[in-house]
Protein backbone atom coordinates (compact mmCIF):
# COMPACT_ATOMS: atom_id res chain seq x y z
CA UNK A 1 0.00 0.00 0.00
CA UNK A 2 1.29 3.44 -0.87
CA UNK A 3 2.31 5.72 1.96
CA UNK A 4 0.53 8.94 1.04
CA UNK A 5 1.76 11.00 3.97
CA UNK A 6 5.26 11.59 2.59
CA UNK A 7 5.22 11.11 -1.16
CA UNK A 8 6.07 13.25 -4.15
CA UNK A 9 5.08 16.54 -2.49
CA UNK A 10 7.99 16.19 -0.06
CA UNK A 11 10.34 15.73 -3.01
CA UNK A 12 9.10 18.95 -4.61
CA UNK A 13 9.78 20.74 -1.35
CA UNK A 14 13.25 19.25 -1.14
CA UNK A 15 13.99 20.34 -4.70
CA UNK A 16 13.13 23.92 -3.76
CA UNK A 17 15.41 23.74 -0.70
CA UNK A 18 18.19 21.76 -2.39
CA UNK A 19 19.19 18.26 -1.27
CA UNK A 20 22.20 17.70 1.01
CA UNK A 21 23.42 14.85 1.58
CA UNK A 22 28.69 1.29 -6.78
CA UNK A 23 26.84 -2.24 -7.98
CA UNK A 24 24.58 -2.67 -10.98
CA UNK A 25 23.53 0.45 -12.87
CA UNK A 26 19.90 0.11 -13.97
CA UNK A 27 19.47 3.66 -15.25
CA UNK A 28 17.33 4.06 -18.37
CA UNK A 29 17.54 7.13 -20.62
CA UNK A 30 14.57 7.49 -22.93
CA UNK A 31 14.96 8.58 -26.54
CA UNK A 32 12.66 11.02 -28.30
CA UNK A 33 9.26 9.34 -28.67
CA UNK A 34 10.18 6.39 -26.44
CA UNK A 35 7.90 5.20 -23.63
CA UNK A 36 8.24 2.91 -20.64
CA UNK A 37 5.45 1.35 -18.53
CA UNK A 38 6.35 1.16 -14.84
CA UNK A 39 5.00 0.36 -11.42
CA UNK A 40 5.48 2.75 -8.50
CA UNK A 41 6.14 0.52 -5.51
CA UNK A 42 5.83 3.21 -2.85
CA UNK A 43 5.37 6.95 -3.40
CA UNK A 44 7.53 7.71 -0.35
CA UNK A 45 10.40 5.60 -1.71
CA UNK A 46 10.40 6.42 -5.41
CA UNK A 47 11.87 9.87 -6.07
CA UNK A 48 15.37 10.59 -4.79
CA UNK A 49 16.63 14.18 -5.22
CA UNK A 50 20.33 14.93 -5.45
CA UNK A 51 22.64 17.60 -6.87
CA UNK A 52 25.00 17.25 -9.80
CA UNK A 53 27.43 19.24 -11.91
CA UNK A 54 27.39 19.27 -15.70
CA UNK A 55 28.09 21.66 -18.54
CA UNK A 56 26.06 21.70 -21.70
CA UNK A 57 28.41 24.09 -23.47
CA UNK A 58 31.41 21.71 -23.29
CA UNK A 59 29.34 18.49 -23.32
CA UNK A 60 30.30 17.44 -19.78
CA UNK A 61 27.57 15.00 -18.61
CA UNK A 62 25.94 15.15 -15.16
CA UNK A 63 28.06 13.81 -12.32
CA UNK A 64 27.12 13.87 -8.64
CA UNK A 65 28.39 16.74 -6.50
CA UNK A 66 30.81 15.51 -3.84
CA UNK A 67 28.74 17.23 -1.16
CA UNK A 68 26.23 14.39 -1.65
CA UNK A 69 28.69 12.03 0.03
CA UNK A 70 29.45 14.38 2.90
CA UNK A 71 32.44 16.30 1.56
CA UNK A 72 32.53 20.06 2.13
CA UNK A 73 33.03 20.93 -1.54
CA UNK A 74 34.55 19.75 -4.79
CA UNK A 75 36.52 21.76 -7.36
CA UNK A 76 33.36 22.78 -9.19
CA UNK A 77 32.01 24.26 -5.94
CA UNK A 78 35.25 26.14 -5.34
CA UNK A 79 35.19 27.61 -8.84
CA UNK A 80 31.55 28.63 -8.44
CA UNK A 81 32.27 30.36 -5.12
CA UNK A 82 35.14 32.37 -6.62
CA UNK A 83 32.91 33.57 -9.44
CA UNK A 84 29.95 34.33 -7.15
CA UNK A 85 32.24 36.42 -4.94
CA UNK A 86 33.45 38.23 -8.05
CA UNK A 87 29.87 38.89 -9.14
CA UNK A 88 28.95 40.29 -5.72
CA UNK A 89 32.01 42.55 -5.76
CA UNK A 90 30.40 44.50 -8.63
CA UNK A 91 27.44 45.47 -6.41
CA UNK A 92 27.33 48.41 -4.00
CA UNK A 93 26.81 46.84 -0.54
CA UNK A 94 25.13 50.06 0.65
CA UNK A 95 22.29 49.58 -1.85
CA UNK A 96 19.95 46.86 -0.58
CA UNK A 97 17.56 46.72 -3.54
CA UNK A 98 19.07 45.03 -6.59
CA UNK A 99 16.97 47.15 -8.97
CA UNK A 100 18.49 50.30 -7.48
CA UNK A 101 22.03 49.24 -8.34
CA UNK A 102 23.65 51.04 -11.27
CA UNK A 103 23.08 49.56 -14.70
CA UNK A 104 26.79 48.82 -15.01
CA UNK A 105 26.81 47.00 -11.65
CA UNK A 106 23.74 44.93 -12.56
CA UNK A 107 25.12 43.99 -15.96
CA UNK A 108 28.49 43.00 -14.52
CA UNK A 109 26.80 41.01 -11.78
CA UNK A 110 24.57 39.14 -14.25
CA UNK A 111 27.48 38.49 -16.60
CA UNK A 112 29.62 36.83 -13.94
CA UNK A 113 26.69 35.01 -12.32
CA UNK A 114 25.78 33.55 -15.70
CA UNK A 115 29.31 32.14 -15.81
CA UNK A 116 29.27 30.92 -12.19
CA UNK A 117 26.01 29.12 -12.87
CA UNK A 118 27.87 26.75 -15.20
CA UNK A 119 29.92 25.46 -12.24
CA UNK A 120 27.19 25.30 -9.60
CA UNK A 121 25.51 22.01 -8.72
CA UNK A 122 21.95 21.67 -10.03
CA UNK A 123 18.99 19.73 -8.69
CA UNK A 124 18.22 16.37 -10.28
CA UNK A 125 15.99 13.45 -9.33
CA UNK A 126 16.47 9.71 -9.70
CA UNK A 127 13.16 7.82 -9.90
CA UNK A 128 13.08 4.14 -8.95
CA UNK A 129 10.40 1.93 -10.54
CA UNK A 130 9.69 -1.61 -11.63
CA UNK A 131 9.88 -1.90 -15.41
CA UNK A 132 6.80 -3.92 -16.37
CA UNK A 133 8.45 -5.01 -19.60
CA UNK A 134 10.85 -7.33 -17.78
CA UNK A 135 9.96 -7.03 -14.08
CA UNK A 136 13.35 -5.56 -13.23
CA UNK A 137 14.14 -2.37 -11.28
CA UNK A 138 14.70 0.66 -13.49
CA UNK A 139 15.93 4.17 -12.67
CA UNK A 140 14.97 7.29 -14.60
CA UNK A 141 17.42 10.14 -13.92
CA UNK A 142 16.11 13.62 -14.78
CA UNK A 143 17.04 17.27 -14.38
CA UNK A 144 14.80 19.19 -11.96
CA UNK A 145 12.77 20.83 -14.72
CA UNK A 146 11.74 17.47 -16.18
CA UNK A 147 11.49 15.69 -12.83
CA UNK A 148 8.84 18.19 -11.74
CA UNK A 149 6.75 17.27 -14.78
CA UNK A 150 6.64 13.66 -13.60
CA UNK A 151 6.17 14.51 -9.92
CA UNK A 152 3.21 16.78 -10.60
CA UNK A 153 1.70 14.03 -12.74
CA UNK A 154 2.15 11.43 -10.02
CA UNK A 155 0.67 13.78 -7.41
CA UNK A 156 -2.43 14.12 -9.54
CA UNK A 157 -2.92 10.35 -9.32
CA UNK A 158 -1.56 9.90 -5.79
CA UNK A 159 -4.66 8.16 -4.47
CA UNK A 160 -4.44 5.64 -7.34
CA UNK A 161 -0.69 5.02 -7.40
CA UNK A 162 -0.88 1.58 -5.80
CA UNK A 163 -3.69 0.46 -8.12
CA UNK A 164 -2.37 1.60 -11.50
CA UNK A 165 0.67 1.37 -13.71
CA UNK A 166 2.06 4.45 -15.46
CA UNK A 167 3.44 5.08 -18.91
CA UNK A 168 6.27 7.63 -19.10
CA UNK A 169 6.96 9.13 -22.52
CA UNK A 170 9.77 11.43 -23.61
CA UNK A 171 9.04 13.85 -26.44
CA UNK A 172 11.54 16.22 -28.04
CA UNK A 173 15.25 16.81 -27.54
CA UNK A 174 17.38 19.19 -25.45
CA UNK A 175 15.51 22.41 -24.56
CA UNK A 176 12.33 21.20 -26.27
CA UNK A 177 12.09 18.01 -24.21
CA UNK A 178 8.95 17.14 -22.24
CA UNK A 179 8.00 14.08 -20.21
CA UNK A 180 4.42 12.88 -20.27
CA UNK A 181 2.74 10.62 -17.73
CA UNK A 182 -0.35 8.53 -18.44
CA UNK A 183 -2.17 6.26 -16.02
CA UNK A 184 -2.53 2.66 -17.23
CA UNK A 185 -5.37 0.57 -15.75
CA UNK A 186 -4.47 -2.96 -14.71
CA UNK A 187 -6.89 -4.50 -17.21
CA UNK A 188 -5.04 -2.59 -19.95
CA UNK A 189 -1.73 -4.33 -19.17
CA UNK A 190 -0.49 -7.11 -21.41
CA UNK A 191 -0.30 -10.62 -20.01
CA UNK A 192 3.47 -10.24 -19.59
CA UNK A 193 3.15 -6.85 -17.87
CA UNK A 194 0.45 -8.18 -15.52
CA UNK A 195 2.73 -11.10 -14.59
CA UNK A 196 5.49 -8.67 -13.59
CA UNK A 197 2.98 -6.50 -11.72
CA UNK A 198 1.85 -9.48 -9.63
CA UNK A 199 5.44 -10.57 -8.98
CA UNK A 200 6.32 -7.12 -7.55
CA UNK A 201 3.40 -7.05 -5.09
CA UNK A 202 4.49 -6.03 -1.59
CA UNK A 203 8.03 -5.11 -2.62
CA UNK A 204 9.83 -1.81 -2.02
CA UNK A 205 12.47 -0.23 -4.23
CA UNK A 206 16.04 -1.07 -3.21
CA UNK A 207 17.64 2.31 -2.51
CA UNK A 208 21.12 0.81 -2.81
CA UNK A 209 20.47 0.70 -6.56
CA UNK A 210 20.08 4.49 -6.48
CA UNK A 211 23.32 4.87 -4.53
CA UNK A 212 25.13 2.71 -7.09
CA UNK A 213 24.23 5.08 -9.93
CA UNK A 214 25.94 8.11 -8.39
CA UNK A 215 29.07 8.89 -10.38
CA UNK A 216 31.71 11.10 -8.76
CA UNK A 217 34.45 12.62 -10.88
CA UNK A 218 37.84 12.49 -9.17
CA UNK A 219 39.82 15.68 -8.59
CA UNK A 220 42.09 15.08 -11.57
CA UNK A 221 39.14 14.89 -13.94
CA UNK A 222 37.41 17.85 -12.29
CA UNK A 223 40.56 19.94 -12.80
CA UNK A 224 40.58 19.05 -16.50
CA UNK A 225 36.87 19.94 -16.68
CA UNK A 226 37.41 23.39 -15.16
CA UNK A 227 40.20 24.18 -17.61
CA UNK A 228 38.10 22.95 -20.54
CA UNK A 229 35.24 25.17 -19.35
CA UNK A 230 37.58 28.17 -19.43
CA UNK A 231 38.05 28.68 -15.69
CA UNK A 232 41.42 30.02 -14.52
CA UNK A 233 42.30 27.33 -11.97
CA UNK A 234 45.04 29.49 -10.47
CA UNK A 235 42.14 31.31 -8.77
CA UNK A 236 41.69 28.20 -6.58
CA UNK A 237 45.45 27.74 -6.17
CA UNK A 238 45.84 24.96 -8.73
CA UNK A 239 47.76 24.56 -11.97
CA UNK A 240 46.27 23.54 -15.30
CA UNK A 241 47.20 19.99 -16.36
CA UNK A 242 49.65 19.81 -19.23
CA UNK A 243 48.00 19.51 -22.61
CA UNK A 244 44.52 20.54 -21.43
CA UNK A 245 43.14 23.73 -22.96
CA UNK A 246 39.89 25.66 -22.83
CA UNK A 247 37.17 25.04 -25.40
CA UNK A 248 37.07 27.71 -28.16
CA UNK A 249 35.43 30.73 -26.55
CA UNK A 250 33.29 31.56 -29.59
CA UNK A 251 31.65 28.11 -29.34
CA UNK A 252 31.13 28.48 -25.60
CA UNK A 253 29.70 31.98 -25.96
CA UNK A 254 27.25 30.82 -28.62
CA UNK A 255 26.01 28.00 -26.39
CA UNK A 256 25.73 30.30 -23.35
CA UNK A 257 23.79 32.88 -25.39
CA UNK A 258 21.38 30.22 -26.66
CA UNK A 259 20.81 28.96 -23.12
CA UNK A 260 20.28 32.49 -21.82
CA UNK A 261 17.49 33.02 -24.34
CA UNK A 262 15.50 30.22 -22.67
CA UNK A 263 15.64 31.70 -19.15
CA UNK A 264 12.13 32.25 -17.78
CA UNK A 265 10.81 35.31 -15.96
CA UNK A 266 10.61 33.22 -12.81
CA UNK A 267 14.32 32.35 -13.05
CA UNK A 268 15.16 36.04 -13.59
CA UNK A 269 13.23 36.92 -10.43
CA UNK A 270 15.16 34.26 -8.52
CA UNK A 271 18.44 35.71 -9.78
CA UNK A 272 17.44 39.17 -8.55
CA UNK A 273 16.50 37.78 -5.13
CA UNK A 274 19.84 35.97 -4.95
CA UNK A 275 21.63 39.20 -5.81
CA UNK A 276 19.90 41.09 -2.99
CA UNK A 277 20.77 38.33 -0.52
CA UNK A 278 24.35 38.39 -1.78
CA UNK A 279 24.58 42.16 -1.19
CA UNK A 280 23.32 41.71 2.36
CA UNK A 281 25.83 38.91 3.03
CA UNK A 282 28.61 40.98 1.49
CA UNK A 283 27.68 43.95 3.66
CA UNK A 284 27.57 41.81 6.80
CA UNK A 285 31.02 40.45 6.02
CA UNK A 286 32.37 43.98 5.53
CA UNK A 287 30.74 45.17 8.76
CA UNK A 288 32.24 42.23 10.65
CA UNK A 289 35.71 42.94 9.29
CA UNK A 290 35.47 46.60 10.30
CA UNK A 291 34.46 45.82 13.89
CA UNK A 292 37.23 45.95 16.52
CA UNK A 293 38.41 42.59 17.83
Amino acid sequence: MTNKSSGFGSVLKKLEQGSKGGGPNVTKYLDDGESIVVRVLDASNTAFPYRAHSDHTTKIPPHTCHQEKGEKEDLYDKAAKVLIDEAVSHLDPKIKNFDDQSEEAKENYKRVRKESNRFEAKNRVKFGFINLKDGQPVIIDLAEKFAKQLILGFEKHEDKIDRNAFEITKTGVEANTTYGLERVLLDELSEEQKKHWDASEGKTFDKSLIDNTHFYRDEEQQLKDLVTMGFDVSRINLEAPEGVTAAPQEDVQQEVTQEAETVSVEESDVAAEEAMRAVEEFQMENDAESEPA
